[in-house]
């Protein structure tokens, strides 16, 4: 073989070798990408079983807020319910996190489901939930209905009075313009404000829930009374209509399956919940006839579906909820105050009283939608 010749193979040698090396290189990076990907498409596999966990546990317990480590010796994975509380449904960030191979992958869900835990932090001293028409031409004497919050100083508050839709605001305002007298109506926004945060079927759940929860059931409140304390309050609950008076003291809800009539000189701090049963009274209680909307107030005297009078002071919120119309009647020297402290109480009692119900059946939540997302740094 000339000298050429052998020149030729060891460049060809020298070629193959380098192109070996080059090809082993890469092929070296290729599997190192496959393994990265690998890992974290099992990361992202890891956050999401975490976030389907928590919407199971969420539609079997109602559970809205909570944070589960699922991690072992092999493995680093969180998920949390982070709760929105916004509109008349549950709102829910659920997010899961793995970081078990460094990297850090986050898979959020964005779920609205149905069977709200209801939120009252933002009732009004007085809130009306009706299909029908708010009756408000029987407000005399010297009331006040104020919106600020007594609770926690330099806090905005809310509107003096709350109705469902816009047409039910136009319809309060005009019937309070023509109110006569010293009353006083007022808040944050005005005396006015719609908030359709609530509704009838959700507010009848809720009644059925606290009822469960009560501490005390009664058929009538009056003399001289006291229900629980600033350190303990408690759910009072009454199965028909019922009428307060004497001197009564009340810490926390007091729920009504119908028609409430407050009179005497009633101190509650909390939330007052009265849901007027549908097709008319709750068992004999109003005596307003064939249901509410067709002739009240017309011959009945002192019959509404809602009286605040004496020199009752309600210190919280009061939620008034029917199928369809309600006729209200204030009068005296009444008050209902905003009070963020004492709501938050009442708001605790409820989340308690969610949180004690495992019973999947009894929450009715359902999801109504759900959006992905994810990301890895």
């Amino acid at each position: 073989m000339g000298r050429m010749s052998i020149i030729l193979v060891l460049a060809f040698l020298m070629i193959a070798a380098f192109t070996f090396l080059g090809i082993n290189k890469s092929n070296q990076r290729s599997s190192d990408i496959v393994a990265d990907n690998a890992k974290m498409i099992e990361s992202h596999y890891s956050a999401e079983e975490a976030v389907e966990y928590l919407i199971q546990k969420y539609l079997n317990t109602g559970v809205t807020d909570t944070t589960i480590d699922f991690s072992s010796t092999n493995k680093k994975t969180t998920g949390t319910i982070n709760p929105l509380l916004t509109g008349s449904k549950d709102s829910l960030e659920i997010i899961g996190r793995d970081s078990t191979y460094g990297y850090n992958v986050i898979v959020k869900a964005m779920v609205v489901g149905t069977g709200q835990t209801i939120n009252i932090g933002k009732v009004s001293p007085l809130t009306f939930v009706a299909s029908g028409g708010i009756s408000l031409d029987n407000i005399t004497g010297s009331a006040f209905i104020s919106g600020w919050d007594m609770g926690i100083p330099n806090t905005e508050g809310v509107p003096g009075l709350s109705v469902p839709t816009e047409s039910a605001k136009e319809q309060a305002e005009n019937e309070l313009d023509a109110v006569q007298g010293a009353v006083v109506i007022d808040g944050k926004g005005g005396q006015v404000g719609v908030n359709d945060a609530y509704s009838y079927q959700a507010l009848s759940s809720l009644l059925a829930q606290v009822s469960n929860d009560a501490d005390a059931t009664v058929a009538k409140i009056n003399g001289n009374s006291t229900y629980g304390s600033q350190l303990n309050p408690v759910v009072v609950y009454a199965a028909n209509d019922l009428k307060v008076s004497g001197s009564v003291t009340g810490y926390g809800i007091l729920a009504v399956n119908g028609s409430i009539d407050i009179t005497g000189s009633l101190s509650w701090n909390g939330l007052i919940l009265s849901v007027i049963p549908e097709n008319g009274d709750s068992n004999g209680g109003n005596n307003k006839g064939q249901g509410h909307g067709q002739g009240q107030g017309q011959g009945q005297g002192n019959d509404f579906d809602f009286r605040l009078g004496g020199s009752c002071a309600v210190h919280g919120g009061i939620i008034v909820s029917a199928s369809d119309n309600i006729d209200i009647k204030i009068h005296g020297s009444a008050q209902s105050i905003h009070n963020s402290n004492y709501l938050k109480d009442a708001q605790d009692i409820i989340n308690a009283g969610n949180a004690d119900d495992t019973d999947s059946t009894s929450q009715n939540k359902s999801i109504e939608s759900i959006n992905w997302s994810s990301s890895t740094n």
